[in-house]
């Protein structure tokens, strides 16, 4: 998270939307989990209590920026 308050990627949007998709993103990606989609982007934007378009908007986001 602090990576993203850096490189200014947090300034003036959705926090709860960011911080789920830096979890999101943390999450170790085993072949287990994505095979038997145990963790999904579903199931943290209902525990976070926000839809799924902010995760996948800003792991995209976040991807082109990081990687």
């Amino acid at each position: 998270m602090k990576k993203v308050q850096d490189a200014g990627l947090s300034a003036g949007k959705e926090p709860m939307g960011i911080v789920v998709a830096v979890i999101y993103l943390s999450l170790p990606k085993s072949d287990e989990n994505i095979r038997q989609r145990i963790i999904t982007q579903a199931l943290i934007a209902e525990a976070a209590g926000v839809s799924e378009v902010p995760i996948r908007m800003y792991t995209k986001k976040l991807k082109r920026s990081f990687h």
